[in-house]
């Protein structure tokens, strides 16, 4: 299956899209676990189309301070990929990823955007090459450097949302949540497909979803 818009359908329409999706961000938890020595798991993945305008509602307040990391993929499969992890849990990915105890880094200094910027490249080729495994393309791997941005929410997708923009009122994002059972790390995986591809879904959604998750740091009693 080498067409681009084959590809994209295969992940978000039909029944078997489900699955397939389901299995690939099984490959990104297991490289994130991977990366970061801890257990990460990540929810069922969910596919809306959300309007330009809902964009930033659906992830959250848009004055909340966040770190994004942000990359573009290109070649066999063209989208936009970015996670969005509250402060606490970047810092301590950060730790992870250097091989300290989450909570040493206090800030994110040139050492902690390094390593943060290996985990969103890592993590987008784990993507890539999932989707890659379904159908044997390895062209698909090809993602663009990564950007490790330290912003309001809001400013951050504007990123994602001002090119679309240009072309369309809406934007399709298959969401992951994904966390470790002592919500040490937790944030959003968002993959964005090429939007010029057009007839991925149809209908739009309204729902604002659960953002709890961007403003706490603290594990729940149950450790989950």
């Amino acid at each position: 299956m080498n067409d681009e818009k084959a590809i994209w359908r295969s992940l978000t329409i039909g029944p078997r899209s489900e699955n397939r999706l389901r299995r690939v961000m099984w490959r990104v938890a297991s490289g994130l676990s991977e990366l970061t020595g801890r257990t990460i798991t990540n929810h069922d993945p969910v596919v809306e189309r959300v309007p330009i305008y809902q964009v930033t509602e659906r992830a959250g307040d848009p004055e909340d301070k966040i770190v994004g990391i942000y990359l573009v993929m290109s070649g066999g499969l063209h989208g936009q990929a970015i996670l969005i992890l509250p402060m606490t849990s970047a810092l301590n990915l950060a730790d992870l990823m250097m091989g300290e105890e989450p909570g040493t880094a206090t800030q994110l200094g040139f050492m902690e955007h390094s390593a943060l910027s290996e985990l969103g490249n890592m993590t987008v080729s784990c993507f890539l090459n999932g989707v890659a495994a379904l159908d044997e393309t390895p062209e698909l791997l090809r993602p663009s450097p990564p950007a490790v941005m330290v912003d309001m929410l809001g400013a951050i997708l504007d990123v994602i949302v001002t090119p679309v923009a240009a072309v369309r009122d809406d934007l399709l994002i298959i969401d992951t949540p994904f966390r470790d059972h002592r919500r040490t790390v937790q944030g959003r995986f968002w993959v964005l497909p090429n939007p010029a591809i057009r007839d991925l879904t149809a209908h739009p959604s309204t729902t604002r979803g659960d953002t709890s998750w961007l403003r706490t740091s603290t594990p729940s009693p149950s450790g989950r």
